[in-house]
Protein backbone atom coordinates (compact mmCIF):
# COMPACT_ATOMS: atom_id res chain seq x y z
CA UNK A 1 0.00 0.00 0.00
CA UNK A 2 0.74 3.65 -1.12
CA UNK A 3 1.26 6.22 1.58
CA UNK A 4 -1.82 7.68 3.03
CA UNK A 5 -0.79 11.15 3.41
CA UNK A 6 0.31 12.53 -0.24
CA UNK A 7 1.47 16.03 1.03
CA UNK A 8 2.27 16.07 4.50
CA UNK A 9 5.99 15.83 3.96
CA UNK A 10 5.80 19.74 3.93
CA UNK A 11 5.02 19.78 6.93
CA UNK A 12 8.65 19.56 8.09
CA UNK A 13 9.48 22.43 5.97
CA UNK A 14 7.41 24.96 7.96
CA UNK A 15 10.67 27.37 9.20
CA UNK A 16 8.61 27.34 12.85
CA UNK A 17 11.61 26.60 14.65
CA UNK A 18 14.57 23.82 14.54
CA UNK A 19 13.42 20.87 16.90
CA UNK A 20 15.59 19.02 19.40
CA UNK A 21 14.51 15.73 18.92
CA UNK A 22 13.54 14.41 22.54
CA UNK A 23 13.22 10.72 21.11
CA UNK A 24 17.29 10.76 20.68
CA UNK A 25 18.16 13.04 23.61
CA UNK A 26 15.76 12.46 26.03
CA UNK A 27 17.41 15.36 27.94
CA UNK A 28 14.20 17.12 29.20
CA UNK A 29 10.75 16.33 28.73
CA UNK A 30 8.20 19.18 28.66
CA UNK A 31 4.66 18.37 29.85
CA UNK A 32 2.29 21.21 29.41
CA UNK A 33 -0.88 21.22 31.43
CA UNK A 34 -3.91 22.65 30.97
CA UNK A 35 -6.74 23.30 33.50
CA UNK A 36 -10.28 24.61 33.57
CA UNK A 37 -12.94 25.09 34.96
CA UNK A 38 -15.93 25.34 32.91
CA UNK A 39 -14.75 27.62 29.93
CA UNK A 40 -11.85 29.40 31.93
CA UNK A 41 -8.67 28.45 32.56
CA UNK A 42 -7.42 28.13 36.27
CA UNK A 43 -4.96 30.04 37.39
CA UNK A 44 -3.22 30.92 40.61
CA UNK A 45 -1.42 27.33 40.76
CA UNK A 46 2.29 26.72 41.86
CA UNK A 47 4.74 23.79 41.67
CA UNK A 48 3.85 22.45 44.85
CA UNK A 49 0.29 21.91 43.38
CA UNK A 50 1.61 19.35 41.33
CA UNK A 51 2.56 15.74 41.35
CA UNK A 52 4.20 14.13 38.03
CA UNK A 53 4.46 10.08 37.74
CA UNK A 54 6.17 8.46 34.68
CA UNK A 55 5.48 4.91 34.25
CA UNK A 56 3.78 4.96 37.32
CA UNK A 57 6.41 6.52 39.49
CA UNK A 58 7.70 9.56 41.11
CA UNK A 59 9.35 12.07 39.03
CA UNK A 60 10.45 14.95 40.17
CA UNK A 61 10.62 17.54 37.69
CA UNK A 62 13.46 20.39 37.19
CA UNK A 63 12.04 23.25 36.52
CA UNK A 64 7.92 25.12 36.70
CA UNK A 65 6.71 27.33 34.34
CA UNK A 66 2.94 29.50 33.66
CA UNK A 67 2.82 30.93 30.51
CA UNK A 68 0.13 32.53 28.45
CA UNK A 69 0.86 31.16 24.57
CA UNK A 70 -1.94 33.34 22.90
CA UNK A 71 0.72 36.51 23.37
CA UNK A 72 2.74 38.15 20.50
CA UNK A 73 5.61 37.78 22.44
CA UNK A 74 5.49 34.13 22.49
CA UNK A 75 8.54 32.18 21.52
CA UNK A 76 8.64 29.87 18.34
CA UNK A 77 8.42 26.89 20.44
CA UNK A 78 5.71 27.79 22.26
CA UNK A 79 3.30 29.38 20.10
CA UNK A 80 -0.16 27.33 19.39
CA UNK A 81 -0.37 25.18 15.50
CA UNK A 82 -3.72 24.37 15.08
CA UNK A 83 -4.34 22.23 11.67
CA UNK A 84 -8.04 21.64 10.96
CA UNK A 85 -8.24 18.48 9.03
CA UNK A 86 -12.51 18.20 7.13
CA UNK A 87 -13.47 14.49 6.94
CA UNK A 88 -14.95 14.18 3.77
CA UNK A 89 -15.44 10.80 3.41
CA UNK A 90 -18.14 10.02 6.49
CA UNK A 91 -19.24 13.54 7.04
CA UNK A 92 -22.43 14.63 4.90
CA UNK A 93 -22.24 18.45 3.26
CA UNK A 94 -24.62 19.93 5.38
CA UNK A 95 -22.74 19.20 8.24
CA UNK A 96 -19.29 19.79 6.61
CA UNK A 97 -20.43 22.99 5.66
CA UNK A 98 -21.17 23.99 9.27
CA UNK A 99 -18.23 22.95 10.40
CA UNK A 100 -16.67 25.05 7.59
CA UNK A 101 -18.35 28.11 9.30
CA UNK A 102 -16.91 27.51 12.73
CA UNK A 103 -13.62 26.56 11.84
CA UNK A 104 -13.78 29.82 10.29
CA UNK A 105 -15.04 32.02 13.34
CA UNK A 106 -12.28 30.26 15.25
CA UNK A 107 -9.57 31.40 13.10
CA UNK A 108 -11.14 35.37 13.25
CA UNK A 109 -11.01 35.08 16.65
CA UNK A 110 -7.19 33.66 16.78
CA UNK A 111 -4.70 35.16 19.28
CA UNK A 112 -1.85 36.69 16.96
CA UNK A 113 0.64 34.16 17.59
CA UNK A 114 -1.43 31.23 16.26
CA UNK A 115 -0.79 29.50 13.47
CA UNK A 116 -2.96 27.79 11.35
CA UNK A 117 -2.70 24.70 8.71
CA UNK A 118 -5.84 22.75 6.70
CA UNK A 119 -6.26 20.00 5.34
CA UNK A 120 -9.08 16.94 4.44
CA UNK A 121 -9.18 13.41 4.26
CA UNK A 122 -10.93 12.24 1.09
CA UNK A 123 -11.30 8.87 -0.59
CA UNK A 124 -9.13 9.19 -3.23
CA UNK A 125 -6.56 11.03 -1.60
CA UNK A 126 -6.23 10.31 1.73
CA UNK A 127 -5.22 13.18 4.48
CA UNK A 128 -3.86 15.75 2.25
CA UNK A 129 -2.68 19.12 3.04
CA UNK A 130 -4.07 22.04 2.04
CA UNK A 131 -2.35 25.17 3.61
CA UNK A 132 0.62 24.71 5.63
CA UNK A 133 1.17 26.64 8.67
CA UNK A 134 0.51 30.54 8.68
CA UNK A 135 -0.24 33.33 10.66
CA UNK A 136 -2.05 34.90 8.45
CA UNK A 137 -6.00 35.10 8.89
CA UNK A 138 -7.03 35.31 4.90
CA UNK A 139 -5.45 32.44 3.46
CA UNK A 140 -6.61 30.45 5.69
CA UNK A 141 -10.02 31.83 6.13
CA UNK A 142 -9.99 31.47 1.88
CA UNK A 143 -8.77 27.84 2.23
CA UNK A 144 -11.58 26.87 5.00
CA UNK A 145 -14.39 28.70 3.13
CA UNK A 146 -13.80 27.56 -0.43
CA UNK A 147 -13.85 23.73 0.45
CA UNK A 148 -17.42 22.69 -1.36
CA UNK A 149 -19.17 20.05 0.35
CA UNK A 150 -20.44 18.99 -3.06
CA UNK A 151 -16.88 17.16 -3.20
CA UNK A 152 -17.92 15.38 0.08
CA UNK A 153 -17.77 11.20 -0.82
CA UNK A 154 -19.79 10.34 2.33
CA UNK A 155 -19.15 6.57 2.93
CA UNK A 156 -23.02 5.31 2.64
CA UNK A 157 -22.70 6.36 -0.46
CA UNK A 158 -19.89 5.40 -2.40
CA UNK A 159 -20.54 3.15 -5.29
CA UNK A 160 -18.41 0.47 -6.16
CA UNK A 161 -15.93 1.22 -9.01
CA UNK A 162 -14.04 -0.79 -11.41
CA UNK A 163 -10.31 -0.85 -10.81
CA UNK A 164 -7.73 -2.49 -12.06
CA UNK A 165 -6.40 -5.12 -9.59
CA UNK A 166 -2.51 -4.28 -10.01
CA UNK A 167 -2.90 -0.95 -9.13
CA UNK A 168 -1.68 -0.11 -5.63
CA UNK A 169 -2.16 2.91 -5.33
CA UNK A 170 -3.53 5.35 -2.79
CA UNK A 171 -6.53 6.16 -4.65
CA UNK A 172 -7.21 2.52 -6.26
CA UNK A 173 -7.15 1.00 -3.23
CA UNK A 174 -9.21 3.51 -1.49
CA UNK A 175 -11.64 3.17 -4.48
CA UNK A 176 -12.02 -0.70 -3.62
CA UNK A 177 -11.93 -0.24 0.02
CA UNK A 178 -15.30 -0.64 1.79
CA UNK A 179 -16.44 1.33 5.33
CA UNK A 180 -14.05 -0.53 7.16
CA UNK A 181 -10.99 0.13 5.34
CA UNK A 182 -11.81 3.71 4.84
CA UNK A 183 -11.71 3.67 8.38
CA UNK A 184 -8.23 2.50 9.26
CA UNK A 185 -6.87 3.97 6.42
CA UNK A 186 -7.97 7.27 7.90
CA UNK A 187 -6.28 6.19 11.44
CA UNK A 188 -3.50 4.88 9.61
CA UNK A 189 -3.59 8.34 8.04
CA UNK A 190 -3.89 10.30 11.00
CA UNK A 191 -0.53 8.53 12.60
CA UNK A 192 1.70 9.58 10.00
CA UNK A 193 -0.31 13.10 10.46
CA UNK A 194 1.23 13.27 14.09
CA UNK A 195 4.52 11.53 12.66
CA UNK A 196 4.91 14.65 10.32
CA UNK A 197 4.04 17.08 13.26
CA UNK A 198 6.64 15.18 15.02
CA UNK A 199 9.06 17.66 13.16
CA UNK A 200 7.88 20.56 14.06
CA UNK A 201 9.38 22.30 17.66
CA UNK A 202 7.01 23.02 19.94
CA UNK A 203 4.40 21.52 22.84
CA UNK A 204 0.89 23.32 22.14
CA UNK A 205 0.08 21.58 18.88
CA UNK A 206 -2.87 20.86 18.08
CA UNK A 207 -5.45 18.70 15.51
CA UNK A 208 -8.71 19.45 15.39
CA UNK A 209 -10.45 16.71 13.20
CA UNK A 210 -13.88 18.07 11.81
CA UNK A 211 -16.22 14.86 11.41
CA UNK A 212 -20.06 13.57 11.37
CA UNK A 213 -19.05 9.79 12.28
CA UNK A 214 -15.85 8.38 11.77
CA UNK A 215 -16.47 4.68 12.00
CA UNK A 216 -13.34 3.34 13.74
CA UNK A 217 -15.72 -0.18 14.84
CA UNK A 218 -13.70 -2.89 16.58
CA UNK A 219 -11.82 -5.18 14.58
CA UNK A 220 -8.92 -6.67 15.75
CA UNK A 221 -6.80 -4.50 13.02
CA UNK A 222 -8.75 -1.35 13.77
CA UNK A 223 -7.83 -1.76 17.77
CA UNK A 224 -4.16 -1.93 17.24
CA UNK A 225 -3.86 1.02 14.47
CA UNK A 226 -5.88 3.38 17.09
CA UNK A 227 -3.75 2.71 19.65
CA UNK A 228 -0.62 3.28 17.75
CA UNK A 229 -2.37 6.38 16.61
CA UNK A 230 -2.53 7.52 20.09
CA UNK A 231 0.51 6.97 21.12
CA UNK A 232 2.45 8.56 17.73
CA UNK A 233 0.70 11.86 18.91
CA UNK A 234 1.71 11.71 22.62
CA UNK A 235 4.82 11.60 21.06
CA UNK A 236 4.58 14.38 18.69
CA UNK A 237 3.62 16.28 21.88
CA UNK A 238 0.28 16.79 19.62
CA UNK A 239 -3.84 16.69 20.85
CA UNK A 240 -6.21 15.25 18.80
CA UNK A 241 -9.23 16.78 19.10
CA UNK A 242 -12.88 15.99 17.38
CA UNK A 243 -15.42 17.78 16.40
CA UNK A 244 -18.95 16.21 15.88
CA UNK A 245 -20.04 18.38 13.00
CA UNK A 246 -23.48 16.52 13.78
CA UNK A 247 -24.52 18.96 16.73
CA UNK A 248 -27.26 17.74 18.90
CA UNK A 249 -28.41 14.22 19.11
CA UNK A 250 -31.63 14.10 20.25
CA UNK A 251 -31.45 9.80 20.12
CA UNK A 252 -27.65 9.56 20.43
CA UNK A 253 -26.86 5.45 20.31
CA UNK A 254 -23.94 3.73 20.46
CA UNK A 255 -21.74 3.40 17.79
CA UNK A 256 -23.13 7.37 16.23
CA UNK A 257 -20.15 9.95 16.88
CA UNK A 258 -18.94 7.88 19.97
CA UNK A 259 -15.62 6.64 18.18
CA UNK A 260 -14.95 10.42 17.57
CA UNK A 261 -14.35 10.61 21.31
CA UNK A 262 -12.42 7.15 21.37
CA UNK A 263 -10.20 8.92 18.67
CA UNK A 264 -9.57 12.25 20.90
CA UNK A 265 -9.60 11.02 24.58
CA UNK A 266 -6.56 8.61 23.96
CA UNK A 267 -4.59 11.09 22.41
CA UNK A 268 -5.28 13.70 25.79
CA UNK A 269 -7.72 15.73 23.22
CA UNK A 270 -11.06 17.05 23.71
CA UNK A 271 -14.26 15.34 22.15
CA UNK A 272 -16.81 18.45 21.26
CA UNK A 273 -20.09 16.80 20.30
CA UNK A 274 -23.77 17.33 21.40
CA UNK A 275 -24.06 20.93 20.74
CA UNK A 276 -25.17 23.05 17.87
CA UNK A 277 -22.78 26.28 18.52
CA UNK A 278 -20.15 24.54 16.87
CA UNK A 279 -18.54 27.85 16.26
CA UNK A 280 -18.66 28.22 20.36
CA UNK A 281 -17.29 24.73 21.32
CA UNK A 282 -14.15 25.36 19.32
CA UNK A 283 -13.67 29.22 20.95
CA UNK A 284 -14.26 27.08 24.38
CA UNK A 285 -11.17 24.71 23.06
CA UNK A 286 -9.26 27.49 22.31
CA UNK A 287 -9.69 29.37 25.55
CA UNK A 288 -8.77 26.00 27.18
CA UNK A 289 -5.54 25.72 25.37
CA UNK A 290 -4.02 29.35 26.02
CA UNK A 291 -2.95 29.34 29.32
CA UNK A 292 -0.49 26.42 30.00
CA UNK A 293 1.69 25.08 33.06
CA UNK A 294 4.73 23.47 32.19
CA UNK A 295 6.39 21.08 33.74
CA UNK A 296 10.07 19.96 32.93
CA UNK A 297 12.03 16.63 33.45
CA UNK A 298 14.64 14.54 33.18
CA UNK A 299 13.45 10.78 33.06
CA UNK A 300 15.20 8.38 35.31
CA UNK A 301 16.25 5.56 33.76
CA UNK A 302 12.91 5.70 30.98
CA UNK A 303 12.14 2.83 29.01
CA UNK A 304 13.21 2.51 25.40
CA UNK A 305 9.92 2.87 23.12
CA UNK A 306 6.74 4.30 25.40
CA UNK A 307 6.19 5.81 28.22
CA UNK A 308 3.56 6.88 30.27
CA UNK A 309 2.53 10.27 31.92
CA UNK A 310 -0.03 10.90 34.96
CA UNK A 311 0.00 14.44 36.20
CA UNK A 312 -2.08 14.76 39.56
CA UNK A 313 -3.13 18.45 40.75
CA UNK A 314 -3.90 19.32 44.23
CA UNK A 315 -6.73 22.33 45.53
CA UNK A 316 -8.51 21.94 42.31
CA UNK A 317 -11.91 23.86 42.55
CA UNK A 318 -14.56 21.56 41.76
CA UNK A 319 -15.30 20.76 38.58
CA UNK A 320 -12.25 21.80 37.30
CA UNK A 321 -10.26 19.50 34.16
CA UNK A 322 -6.84 18.88 33.76
CA UNK A 323 -5.18 17.94 30.66
CA UNK A 324 -1.94 16.82 29.64
CA UNK A 325 0.54 14.59 27.50
CA UNK A 326 -0.29 11.06 27.88
CA UNK A 327 3.18 9.94 27.04
CA UNK A 328 6.52 10.39 25.40
CA UNK A 329 9.14 8.18 23.33
CA UNK A 330 13.00 7.33 23.27
CA UNK A 331 15.12 5.93 20.59
CA UNK A 332 12.22 6.73 18.52
CA UNK A 333 10.19 4.43 20.12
Amino acid sequence: MGKVILVLAMLAAVPLHAQTREEITVEVVNVPVYIDQGTKPVQGLTAKDFELLVNGKPQPFEYFDVLDLGEPSARPDQRRLFLLLFDMVFTSPERLLRGQRAAAALVEQKAPADAFAVATFTKTNGIELLMQFTTEREPILGTVLTLRPRTVEPATRIAEVDVDEDDTSVSAEMARAPIQRLAELGVEGLAELAAALQKIDGFNKHVILISEEFRTGTSARMIPLVQEMQRTFQHANTFLHALDAAGLRHTFKSGSGDALRELAVGTGGQWLHNSNDLARSLLDLSETYRRAYILGFRPRAPREGHNSIVVRVKNLPRGARVIYRRGFSVNGG
